[in-house]
């Protein structure tokens, strides 16, 4: 179950329906006169998530406290929403997937065993920035080394260890990473009916 998450890692609140996950690369798009199109963009990029929140019925104060008190101007932790056929379609022999990369590359070398499908959203140690996979990755041995591909390219070397194989643990399923509330969003509470506590739609910023 995906939502937000306080200090101690517990769902304090899960994300709703209508939910969407956007890539917010930006890009200057300009045409000329002979309609020919030019095009350029940056080269970062982050996850922005727009959904629902409904309060855990026990923890509904939580919620707000955690809204309220860290506000626009510092992080909350969510878990990470997967696409639905990808993360169905993950299959995992052993719960590791160990991978070591080069700053710039658009993919890492991981050792796993087991079936790692494209669509796929992947986190590594020492950093909050989510990637998503770009193509299938199988693996039916641990000892073996294949890479996966990512967008967008890495952005800080994942080092391997002192015989250069890899050794950082990945994150698949059950990601958190740390967001922002964006600034249109509700800082306190809003009640439907004078008992549920509906919080409306909210968007959230990945911290890069």
């Amino acid at each position: 179950m995906y939502g937000i998450l306080n200090s101690n890692n517990e769902l304090i609140a899960r994300f709703t329906v209508p939910l969407t996950v956007r890539s917010n690369k930006p890009s200057v798009v300009s045409d000329a006169l002979s309609l020919k199109r030019f095009v350029a963009s940056s080269p970062v990029q982050r996850w922005e998530i727009e959904t629902g929140v409904e309060p855990i019925s026990s923890n509904a104060e939580d919620l707000m406290v955690e809204l309220v008190t860290k506000g626009k101007h510092e992080t909350i932790k969510i878990r990470f929403p997967q696409n639905y056929s990808a993360i169905q379609k993950l299959d995992l022999k052993e719960p590791n997937v160990l991978v070591m990369g080069t700053s710039g590359n658009s993919y890492v070398t991981a050792s796993f065993r087991g079936f790692i499908s494209k669509g796929s959203f992947i986190k590594f140690p020492n950093s909050n920035k989510v990637y998503m996979t770009t193509q299938n990755s199988t693996s039916d041995n641990i000892s073996s080394e294949v890479p996966i591909f990512i967008y967008p390219a890495l952005i800080s070397t994942i080092p391997g260890n002192a015989s250069n194989k890899p050794q950082a643990l990945a994150e698949i399923k059950d990601m958190s990473i740390n967001v922002y509330v964006d600034t249109d969003s509700v800082s306190g509470m809003v009640y439907d009916d004078g008992i549920l506590m509906e919080m409306g739609t909210m968007t959230f910023i990945e911290a890069l």
